[in-house]
């Protein structure tokens, strides 16, 4: 009955693991299993073995016939100790049908059933014959290596020891060992991709997809997007991609990013092929921004991509000869100061611009008056008046010309015109007429631009000589208009 039951169970079994495994392809008919196993016995209790679970081991050859199917005989050898105080040697040898449908692409469940003989020799020697079933499974690690563990059971209808209390034997074991298979080779591919799922790393493909070895979908240019998906499926190495596997470009430039020099492109910005913002004249700096986009071909720029003119002169560097003119100065196209005057002041630092050839200026470029800041006062040696009056020679005028533009080129000089007489003719007439003289040199400095703040006019007469009345000489040099500075 104990049979019957393990039966029913074991084919119920194997039923519903056919169910489970319906589109299995397995082992190729003409594949042979070499294996061997260590094996725990569990014997009939009337053959009064003294180890109930004694260890043994075997040998198996099995050769398969079908898909799945496959005849095995297997051979085992246990030592037993008798209760008659001697040693059994148990030898069962098997040969059964036995199934293999897969559970999963490394797993088979095993099913088998057929015949078994038994020999005992030693203390106890016979020989009898039965059925024997087996459930068990077989785990693939490689296309030729298994690992295989098994419960077996041997069902003896007359066994050697017979009885009338003993009509028959059950003798139960487990078995565990090794397998290596020759041959025709693993063959369940569940995925139709031609590499059989022990190899296939990936197991799912879908129907037609061409794969590589491996049993994964191709991605010719590596880029982790397989090509019959892959829009671009020439991308270079590393660059990273879309979902399409294209090229991803960050800024939207046109340029992919992995050749994008400049990744933060603002939208819209029209690149050069390198992803950074064109620049149409190579200075270094982007047309949208270059406020000079033609500058000539190395010239320095600033950083609105115009030329530098390192010295405010008008003129860039790139074609100015002269690149350290003072700030102020008028410069030619060269760039080179210009001084029309010839005066060593530049035009535009120049107050006096067109001095006399061979006047003495200032660093303003204005003619000298005093001739150190401690001079005080000078004569204006040629100022002369008509005789009795206060108008200007035309001499005159042309000296004061001269004296206006240097009050005029030096605004801060503030001076004292002084009109002076020799001791001749009455005194009172004297002091008015050195005022008038004094006020007409004044007027005339003030007609020529000298502003009203500068100059105020005094007439001395005859109180401030400078040489001796009683001599001609010494008259003319006391008559005299001389200039005072006040500051």
């Amino acid at each position: 009955m104990l049979f019957e039951k393990s039966l029913k169970i074991g084919l119920l079994t194997v039923a519903v693991s056919a169910l489970l495994a319906a589109d299995s392809v397995a082992q190729r008919p003409g594949r042979v299993e070499l294996g061997g196993f260590g094996r725990k016995s569990i014997m009939e209790k009337s053959l009064s073995f003294q180890e109930e679970f004694p260890l043994g081991g075997g040998g198996r050859l099995g050769i398969f016939i079908a898909p799945q199917l496959a005849v095995e005989g297997t051979v085992s050898f246990t030592d037993y100790g008798f209760l008659l105080g001697t040693d059994v040697n148990h030898v069962p040898i098997n040969a059964r049908l036995v199934w293999g449908p897969y559970v999963s692409d490394h797993m088979q469940l095993l099913f088998g059933a057929g015949y078994v003989h038994n020999r005992y020799t030693g203390g106890f020697a016979g020989a009898d014959n039965g059925a024997g079933g087996l459930v068990g499974f077989r785990w693939l690690w490689t296309n030729n290596w298994a690992a295989r563990i098994d419960a077996v059971g041997d069902y003896i209808p007359n066994p050697a020891n017979a009885s009338a209390s003993v009509p028959n034997n059950t003798n139960w074991g487990i078995q565990a060992g090794i397998s290596y298979l020759l041959g025709g080779g693993f063959t369940r591919d569940a995925d139709g991709d031609g590499v059989n799922n022990v190899n296939d790393v990936c197991p799912g493909t879908a129907r037609g997809m061409p794969v590589d070895d491996s049993g994964c979908p191709r991605d010719t240019d590596s880029d982790g997007v397989f090509d019959p998906m892959d829009n671009c499926p020439n991308t270079p190495t590393a660059a990273r991609v879309d979902r399409a596997g294209c090229p991803i470009d960050s800024d939207s430039d046109g340029v992919a990013d992995h050749l994008d020099r400049c990744g933060n492109t603002p939208a819209s910005t029209r690149v050069d092929e390198s992803g950074c913002p064109a620049d149409s004249d190579g200075d270094g700096v982007a047309n949208t921004i270059d406020r000079c986009t033609n500058t000539p071909s190395g010239a320095a720029v600033d950083a609105n991509g115009c030329p530098l003119d390192s010295d405010n002169d008008g003129v860039a560097d790139h074609r100015d000869n002269c690149p350290n003119t003072p700030a102020g100065a008028t410069v030619n196209v060269e760039g080179c100061p210009t001084d029309r005057d010839n005066d060593a002041v530049y035009d535009g630092l120049d107050r006096c611009p067109i001095t006399a050839a061979g006047t003495e200026v200032d660093a303003s470029g204005c003619p000298v008056l005093f001739e150190s800041d401690e001079a005080v006062e000078i004569v204006l040696e040629g100022v002369n008046f008509e005789t009795g009056s206060a108008d200007l020679t035309p001499n005159a005028r042309t000296i004061l010309a001269r004296v206006a533009q240097s009050l005029n080129g030096n605004p801060d000089i503030r001076v004292e015109v002084g009109g002076h007489t020799d001791s001749q003719g009455g005194h009172a007439f004297n002091v008015r007429l050195s005022q008038r003289r004094a006020e007409s040199v004044r007027d005339y400095l003030m007609y020529q631009g000298v502003a009203a703040r500068q100059i105020t006019a005094q007439g001395y007469g005859p109180d401030q000589p400078i040489a001796d009345n009683g001599t001609r000489d010494g008259r003319a040099q006391n008559r005299r208009v001389a200039l005072r500075r006040m500051n």
